[in-house]
């Protein structure tokens, strides 16, 4: 039980709806699922991986829990709500707090993102806010 604590841990710090590790499949916003945990109590792991084509803007939004980022290739602008940008780069991480309004803006490349999720169960992962 202490290795996969550890492991979540890992996860979380260096980067999102069963108990189960889930083979992926690619959504319409190029999102894949990677691995989904029932961990800890009251709460689901998700890690995804997600390609945002060049020029591609993911909305304005907010989780009911933590997420974790990691930027593996490209890059582009963080945006979290009353904070200034944040030019993400391929190393870069960040975490957004729970209910925190944020969204992304890529530049002219593609842009591949490892992203975890420590929600609360039956909550939708995202919600959109409209600006």
């Amino acid at each position: 039980m202490k290795s996969m604590a550890s492991f979540g841990l890992v996860v979380v710090f260096s980067t999102i709806i069963s108990s189960q590790a889930i083979a992926a499949d690619k959504d319409p916003r190029g999102k894949v699922l990677i691995a989904q945990y029932d961990y800890p109590p009251g709460y689901v792991t998700e890690v995804f991986r997600t390609e945002v084509p060049p020029n591609g803007v993911a909305p304005h939004h907010k989780h009911p829990g933590i997420e974790s980022g990691y930027v593996l290739e490209g890059g582009g602008k963080l945006f979290i709500e009353g904070q200034s940008a944040i030019e993400m780069k391929p190393g870069m991480t960040k975490i957004v707090q729970p209910e925190t309004v944020h969204w992304f803006e890529n530049g002219n490349h593609k842009t591949v993102l490892v992203s975890t999720y420590v929600v609360e169960k039956n909550k939708p992962l995202m919600t959109v806010i409209k600006k």
